[in-house]
């Protein structure tokens, strides 16, 4: 995988090659793993990494765009939204300008507590698998689904005037659901949780998984409501 510096060098390369008269980079690279369980089965685990951008060119006051999925895209996209910006130039009447903006360099990193990164794939596995089987357990539990996901987001924007910024993005998360049925009473449950954390938000649940199986039991004991018109608090903020 290319590393932040040469990735950072590439960047700066296309835009000083570039002809335009302003030229722009967008580019975010995502790496991302998933664990799914569905029932007493793996439906999925992967890892995966996914990088693109956007590059936008300003020719004579017109504007050309030009998106890429790979870095070796890079340069020609970079050619390509000239161009295209050049012909838009020659056909329109008003005329895009930028106002003066000094260049900012500037690098937005996070500190994790335990970064999912570092975590090995099957450990992720196994910890997700532990919370599956622990709300099947449960009686009258006939179904369930647990599904975690991390992602790791790397962000970057520079231009021709010296603007270059990096920003880093994490976000984990891990959805509990389980099923309960009895007869023809069916009722289910699901907890979900979600941040920009480390791997530390999805470690000891096992309550948690508890607590999603034995609502979802609970529920198929509920009384049902009555039909008819009820205040309801839309948004307690």
């Amino acid at each position: 995988m290319t590393t932040m510096m040469e990735l950072e060098s590439q960047v700066r390369a296309a835009i000083a090659r570039s002809r335009a008269d302003y030229t722009e980079v967008r580019l975010e690279r995502e790496r991302r793993t998933q664990v799914l369980f569905q029932r007493d089965r793996l439906e999925n685990i992967e890892a995966s990494t996914e990088i693109g951008g956007l590059i936008r060119c300003l020719v004579d006051g017109g504007w050309g765009i030009a998106v890429f999925n790979s870095l070796e895209e890079l340069e020609g996209k970079v050619e390509e939204a000239y161009r295209i910006a050049k012909a838009v130039s020659a056909k329109i009447g008003e005329r895009s300008s930028l106002a003066p903006l000094e260049p900012i360099e500037d690098e937005i990193r996070v500190r994790l507590k335990r970064d999912f990164r570092e975590i090995p794939l099957e450990k992720k596995k196994e910890l997700i698998e532990s919370y599956n089987k622990i709300m099947l357990s449960k009686p009258k539990v006939v179904s369930t689904t647990t599904r975690y996901t991390d992602s790791f987001k790397e962000w970057w924007f520079a231009n021709s005037e010296g603007t270059f910024i990096f920003e880093e993005r994490p976000d984990i998360t891990l959805m509990l659901s389980a099923t309960a049925r009895e007869d023809d009473n069916i009722q289910q449950a699901f907890e979900s949780i979600g941040e920009a954390q480390g791997f530390e938000l999805v470690e000891g649940l096992e309550e948690k998984a508890k607590e999603v199986a034995e609502r979802a039991m609970a529920l198929l004991s509920a009384k049902p409501v009555k039909g008819g018109q009820y205040t309801v608090i839309l948004d307690q903020d």
